[in-house]
Parts: C-alpha cells; sequence; structure tokens
C-alpha cells in the first residue's frame, strides 16, 4: 500500500539493511532450531534460551512485520527472573506462529503485546506466553476448532492469506511439550492468547 511505501521511503538505507540483516539472522536461528528437532541433536550448546534471549530472538525475527504495518510491537519481559535458563525446545516456533498471527490480523496502526514471565514453583516451574493484539478477534466456534485441534482458515487485515495451520501447529507443539493454551477474544476488539509451559 501507499503509506507503507512512505514509511520505508522516509528511512534511511542503512537502518532498513541493517534490520534486513538481523532479520535474516533471527529466520536462519528459527530454521537451524527446526532442524536440530528433526535430527534429534539433544546436544547443541545452543540448547538453552533465557527469558531475554527469547525477547531479543522475536524482536529481531517480528519488528519487521510489525513494521511493515505500523503495528505497535512490544515484548515485556519479568525482569526478575530475565536470565533464568531454560531448554529453547519448539517456544521460538510457538511463541513465533502467535506473534504472527497477532499481525496478520491486527489493522494497520494497531497493537500487539507480547508478555513473557516465569513462575518459579516448588514442584514445576512454568513458563508463560502471553501474546495480546486489538485486531479482528475470533468468535467462540473458530476457538473451541482450534482447541480441538481442527483447521481454521481467515484472512488477515491486509488481505494475507492465512492456511489454517499455524494455530492448529501451535495447539499440537504446545500439547507435545505438556503445555496448556488459553484463549479470550472480542470479535473486533482482539485476542489474547496464553501458553503455560511447564520448564
Amino acid at each position: 500500500t501507499e503509506s507503507i511505501k512512505e514509511y520505508y521511503n522516509e528511512r534511511e538505507t542503512p537502518e532498513l539493511v541493517n534490520m534486513i540483516n538481523k532479520s535474516g539472522n533471527a529466520v536462519l536461528d528459527l530454521a537451524d532450531d527446526i532442524l536440530n528437532q528433526i535430527i534429534g541433536n539433544k546436544e547443541s550448546m545452543f540448547n538453552e534460551f533465557s527469558l531475554l534471549i527469547l525477547k531479543q530472538k522475536l524482536e529481531k525475527l517480528y519488528d519487521p512485520q510489525a513494521k511493515a504495518k505500523e503495528i505497535s510491537f512490544n515484548v515485556l519481559i519479568d525482569s526478575m527472573h530475565e536470565n533464568v535458563t531454560f531448554k529453547k525446545g519448539k517456544l521460538l516456533q510457538i511463541a513465533g506462529n502467535l506473534i504472527s498471527n497477532a499481525i496478520k490480523f491486527t489493522p494497520n496502526f494497531g497493537d500487539v503485546n507480547v508478555n513473557l514471565q516465569i513462575e518459579l514453583k516448588k514442584d514445576q516451574n512454568l513458563l508463560i506466553i502471553e501474546v495480546k493484539d486489538n485486531g479482528l478477534g475470533i468468535d467462540e466456534q473458530s476457538i473451541n476448532s482450534i482447541l480441538e485441534g481442527n483447521k481454521v482458515t481467515s484472512v488477515g487485515t491486509n488481505g494475507e492469506m492465512g492456511y489454517g495451520f499455524g494455530l492448529t501447529l501451535i495447539q499440537k507443539l504446545v500439547q507435545s511439550i505438556k503445555g496448556r493454551i488459553n484463549i479470550k477474544s472480542e470479535l473486533g476488539k482482539g485476542t489474547n492468547f496464553q501458553v503455560i509451559i511447564p520448564i
């Protein structure tokens, strides 16, 4: 659209090159994570995350997508536990799919906020990933379909095509690591996804 072209025309070339470089490196990291899972590489020296590292990777990956729609994209972390380490597993895929969907279904100039927290408990520590947007929202029938693992297809606010696998994939990934997902939404007002994962 014209507004996106104007947005990028106003930016200095070095800033754009830097953003592309950071995003490219983050995509390579994500691809490496997926390949390591496929081949079962458990010995990787980079097999751990902290909230701070996860925040940095998500910002690098999804800042460009948010900026293209002039969406305010913020990743907040629980600073008290920002350096607690945990296995990275499928976290980039889970959080990334949630964020990408939130941006896709939020109109230009909207808001997408991510909150990353750790709850330290006696029996089990929990990682909580919350992604909140003020986009199109999801009706109750679609929420039930997602939670049941069924495909839901929609078109984004800028005509982005959805193939219905993103949210179903998230649900399957979360279940595979013994986590759970909560969804609250109101049509026309936005959606709040909360993923709770034992670490």
